[in-house]
């Protein structure tokens, strides 16, 4: 595929949709030349995705070195009366959060660790996604009311917090909170698109890897900060550690990799690509495990615990649902 193929022609030709992962809301017309960067990552990767389905040779892969595959019980996630469900977060007491489709629009949810689903919509907005949860309970994600794309803090007696970023464009996108109340996005302005680490007390860190679009998407209680970055080339993962060094984080062979989110014993799990799209574990030594749903077209891991509870959607024939993937015993 030429290099001097445009992305975002593909997304300015797109309809309004809502993808797996990180979501772009196209539906905010006054914004599309201001979220433009942000539209052509994500269809970048759904292009791929599509083509890697319906013909692998449209693309060159490189080929995956043999890697552990994981070995886990799945257990699929659907909201009743959804036609899509996405699982993108979870906390140590096995709650679960995520978004979904239905009639009405795009939500949010919390699954308890008894399965019982309640619903997050914040105050008139079109479009709710809730992206992770802390053991208080304690919400983050983003809404979308037509004029703005901003990140919330929900509280556990269900209290909106909204999170503002800095800049002209006022877009951001928040994806991960801890116990002690930092959080972790990224937001666009007229330079580009950066990582942030927000503290409890409101002031704003931004991450940003030189010459590149950066994106933070998890954190733990320490305060590691996983994600991604890209100089044009495709995305590759990062650890950053709270001393601000940075770890490259790169399955080898793969295309792309995407860190979604890492537990407390420094676990990270998140996408690749290459020959197909597959998800991956990576331990605190740097090893690489391969998870994917048996029979399912597209896995995508989002979250983990501290106990190995793993979160994420696949696509089978039937559409996109969420799980929760426990270790199986040895």
């Amino acid at each position: 595929m030429s290099s001097s193929f445009k992305w975002s022609h593909v997304a300015n030709n797109l309809p309004a949709l809502s993808w797996s992962g990180q979501k772009t809301i196209l539906f905010l017309t006054i914004l599309q030349l201001q979220m433009i960067e942000e539209v052509a990552s994500t269809t970048k990767r759904r292009v791929l995705r599509l083509l890697s389905v319906v013909n692998v040779h449209a693309l060159i892969f490189v080929a995956l070195p043999l890697i552990l595959a994981a070995c886990y019980n799945f257990t699929t996630i659907d909201v009743p009366s959804a036609f899509r469900t996405i699982a993108l977060g979870i906390n140590n007491a096995g709650y679960v959060v995520g978004s979904f489709e239905d009639v009405n629009g795009t939500h949010g949810f919390v699954r308890d660790s008894g399965g019982n689903f309640t619903t997050i919509d914040f105050p008139n907005a079109s479009i709710t996604e809730a992206h992770g949860i802390n053991d208080a309970g304690e919400v983050i994600g983003n809404f979308g009311d037509g004029t703005r794309f901003l990140g919330f803090v929900r509280d556990i007696t269900g209290s909106f917090t909204v999170i503002e970023f800095p800049g002209i464009s006022g877009i951001g996108f928040a994806f991960g909170i801890n116990n002690p109340g930092q959080l972790v996005g990224k937001f666009l302005d007229a330079a580009g698109t950066h990582g942030f680490i927000r503290q409890s007390d409101g002031n704003l860190l931004t991450i940003d890897v030189p010459g590149s679009s950066t994106a933070a998407l998890g954190i733990n209680n320490a305060g590691q900060v996983v994600g991604y970055f890209d100089v044009g080339t495709g995305f590759r993962g990062f650890l950053r550690n709270t001393d601000g060094n940075l770890t490259i984080i790169e399955v080898p062979g793969a295309l792309y990799t995407e860190p979604f989110g890492i537990n407390n014993h420094g676990e990270v799990v998140g996408l690749l690509i290459g020959s197909r799209f597959r998800s991956f574990l990576r331990d605190a030594e740097g090893s690489f495990t391969i998870i994917n749903v048996p029979a399912a077209s597209y896995t995508e891991v989002h979250g983990i615990n501290d106990t190995g509870l793993i979160v994420g959607s696949f696509d089978d024939a039937t559409g996109t649902h969420g799980f929760i993937a426990v270790p199986a015993s040895p």
